[in-house]
């Protein structure tokens, strides 16, 4: 299975029912309608820096977010942008694109879409996708470096 088709079958369609944040930042997705074939509930683990949108606009967010809280700016917006997307708009998957230089991941529907945007980082590990029920041996799809890794259950 390519790591386009592993992630459309993890992530499309699933709403986001909750997020953490230790060393990096944990997001929970669930099964809006239920398909047996899947996992109920995936994780999506990011090692990496990551925003919503466009460099430019992240950047003026942060910024200005940065005059509330004067440590950990970027941490904070990025928790507060979850916290709006998970209770305040619309948190279901609807597209998830796995380009050259990225992963995109897109909430909404177009006229309202929020566009969770993870660079890859070259040289170590961006991310990780695995089911939250079965993470050693169950679906993952994870990038390191340049490379994507699928595992799923045969």
């Amino acid at each position: 299975m390519t790591p386009e088709l592993a992630l459309q079958r993890l992530l499309v369609g699933r709403g986001l029912a909750g997020f953490s944040f230790a060393t990096c930042f944990s997001l929970r997705f669930e099964c809006v309608k239920r398909d047996e074939s899947v996992p109920w509930e995936v994780v999506l683990e990011l090692d990496c820096d990551w925003r919503f949108g466009e460099p430019s606009e992240w950047a003026v967010h942060v910024e200005r977010f940065a005059v509330a809280f004067h440590k950990n700016a970027e941490e904070s917006l990025q928790a507060a942008a979850l916290v709006r997307l998970r209770w305040g708009e619309e948190s279901v998957v609807t597209e998830a694109v796995l380009g050259a230089e990225d992963l995109r991941i897109t909430f909404g529907p177009p006229a309202d879409a929020r566009q969770l945007v993870i660079p890859r980082v070259r040289g170590d590990q961006s991310w990780r996708l695995f089911d939250a029920s079965n993470r050693d041996s169950g679906w993952a799809v994870s990038q390191v470096a340049d490379e994507t890794f699928v595992r799923h259950p045969a």
